[in-house]
């Protein structure tokens, strides 16, 4: 606990890459490569890899693009967690397609 009654980050339980991670499934799920995942979402192919591999965190504004995009995943991509709601829990599969079968978003 900090001077000012704030919990640290490491004393909360918070783990510094939880969101990069979940910007990966977000992506496997939906069946994308990272370039289709980059052309739709705006963002550069290179800084998703480096966010899925850790070599940098995401910020505000790359949870903004991705969620403009998939809105319904923007609240469990920034948190974990769902609001009460139609927000899914976790990304699914669209149109029931299984890893690594084509969608409308591989080019």
């Amino acid at each position: 606990m900090s001077d000012l009654g704030i919990t640290d980050l490491n004393d909360s339980g918070f783990e510094e890459y939880e969101v990069n991670k979940r910007v990966r499934i977000l992506r496997d799920s939906l069946g994308m490569g990272r370039a289709a995942f980059a052309d739709i979402t705006g963002l550069e192919k290179r800084t998703i890899e480096n966010i899925e591999h850790e070599r940098q965190k995401v910020y505000a504004w790359h949870i903004q693009k991705i969620g403009n995009i998939f809105p319904n995943y923007s609240t469990w991509l920034a948190y974990g967690k769902t609001l009460i709601g139609n927000q899914p829990t976790t990304p699914v599969r669209p149109y029931g397609l299984q890893k690594g079968q084509n969608n409308r978003f591989n080019h």
